[in-house]
């Protein structure tokens, strides 16, 4: 299947952030303000004894933690593309 092709059958989810960018780390939320991923920078996942990447915590919620100084809008909207490989989900951040 043409990969333009299914990730336009993907399901959307609408994220929200739940800080103010730059920071170390986000909660990120969906419509029904469920926590559905936890973002960090490489030093602050560190701190939780976190790697680098994607990995779905005991709780069903996802970690990622990405290699950047600080978290902005276009570090989360490129960890939300790298999330959608791993859930076939597609992911839109929203304010």
């Amino acid at each position: 299947m043409n990969k333009n092709i299914k990730s336009q059958k993907l399901k959307v989810v609408e994220v929200k952030p739940t800080g103010e960018y730059p920071c170390q780390w986000d909660d990120l939320i969906d419509s029904k303000n469920n926590v559905i991923a936890t973002i960090y920078t490489l030093m602050e996942g560190k701190k939780d004894n976190l790697k680098s990447g994607i990995t779905k915590g005991k709780d069903g919620i996802y970690d990622i933690v990405v290699d950047s100084k600080e978290i902005t809008v276009e570090v989360v909207r490129n960890a939300l593309v790298d999330l959608e490989k791993v859930t076939d989900k597609r992911y839109m951040l929203v304010s």
